[in-house]
């Protein structure tokens, strides 16, 4: 029986979760999809506790809150950042339920990323880039 791993630190949200916003960030169709609706955004997460800074028309992700000049906020858990990635979490269900709150401009982002199916693709080609099997296994 396969045992499914979590994200275990800050370095690891910015590893993958980070690292999967900044590679759609820089993929032609959700560039496209963005267009000239240039967003900065805070995504707090919690377990494990690290806030990720979004910046659509740097294409820029980063860790750390350091600005306060945001358009949007989200919060969530950070194993359910990682299946949204993965498209196991839908949206609008996981707001509804409150297991992720999205303030301002941070929804018009979800949904522009969640578009089609380039997020997940991009989010499985970081992990099995980085050899996490174990979080490709993680259950939305």
């Amino acid at each position: 029986m396969e045992v499914v791993m979590h994200l275990n630190c800050p370095d690891e949200v910015v590893r993958y979760v980070g690292a999967t916003l900044r590679d759609a960030l820089s993929d032609p169709l959700v560039l496209a999809l963005i267009g000239d609706h240039h967003m900065r955004i805070r995504i707090g997460l919690v377990d494990p506790d690290c806030v990720l800074y979004v910046d659509t028309k740097e294409h820029d992700v980063r860790m750390g809150a350091d600005s306060d000049a945001t358009d949007g906020l989200i919060a969530m858990a950070g194993d359910t950042a990682l299946a949204y990635l993965l498209g196991r979490v839908d949206l609008e269900t996981a707001i509804e339920s409150g297991s992720v709150v999205a303030a301002g401009e941070s929804r018009a982002l979800l949904r522009l990323l969640g578009h089609d199916s380039t997020l997940p693709d991009v989010c499985e080609r970081v992990l099995r880039r980085e050899g996490r099997s174990d979080l490709l296994a993680l259950a939305g």
